[in-house]
């Protein structure tokens, strides 16, 4: 997560186990506070090199961003088509606001990375695809720009899903990290069912909230 607003973040992380108790609720409160001051260090970064579009194309293919990657790892994820994004994303019924930032250099498509966010003014991360040529330094400049752009559109916290059962997912948290996001070991999973005959490995799956079903 990274916080912008840590008073307001703290309420909504609080409300969502009302049994906490006094000591639970000074760590969230910690955490909040923390948060916050270790974004405030993080996002101050200058220079960019990248155009950044806040209003994306509905029709913007981006399997090419899938596909290099998961050549790179041999992994396998989820068929994202055009027809597949407008169904998951841009018309889905249980999103309140969804934040699609495209990025870009010299005309090409470089990075793109999705948020919804709730009335709460809560942002969830759907995904976050760059190309692999990128540099850490540069995935984590544009994730910095980003976040700037989410916090300036009033969003109070961002929350996200790591995995690291693969290279992917892994090196993925790690540039959230560097960004400034506080990655907590939380212990959260997902069930794998395996369907037909084709026998895949669960963890060379390449796992984001975009491969659920956009409830939250």
């Amino acid at each position: 997560l990274i916080v912008n607003k840590p008073f307001k973040s703290y309420r909504f992380l609080v409300s969502l186990n009302p049994k906490n108790k006094l000591t639970d609720k000074i760590k969230i409160l910690g955490l909040s506070v923390l948060s916050k001051m270790r974004g405030v260090l993080k996002l101050q970064s200058k220079g960019e090199k990248f155009e950044i579009r806040s209003a994306i194309d509905q029709e913007l293919d981006v399997m090419d961003l899938i596909l290099e990657n998961l050549s790179n790892e041999s992994l396998f994820a989820i068929k994202q088509d055009v027809e597949f994004q407008k169904w998951r994303l841009y018309e889905n019924p249980n999103y309140h606001k969804v934040h699609a930032y495209s990025v870009f250099k010299n005309d090409e498509l470089k990075a793109q990375i999705v948020f919804n966010s709730d009335r709460n003014g809560v942002a969830y991360n759907c995904q976050s695809l760059f190309a692999s040529g990128l540099s850490v330094a540069d995935k984590v400049s544009i994730l910095k720009s980003v976040t700037k752009k989410l916090f300036k559109e009033g969003v109070i916290l961002v929350r996200n899903w790591h995995f690291d059962t693969n290279n992917l997912n892994l090196s993925e948290s790690e540039v959230y990290e560097l960004a400034g996001y506080t990655v907590l070991d939380r212990g959260i999973g997902f069930v794998w069912k395996v369907i037909g005959q084709e026998q895949l490995n669960a963890s060379d799956f390449y796992l984001s909230r975009i491969a659920t079903q956009g409830i939250t």
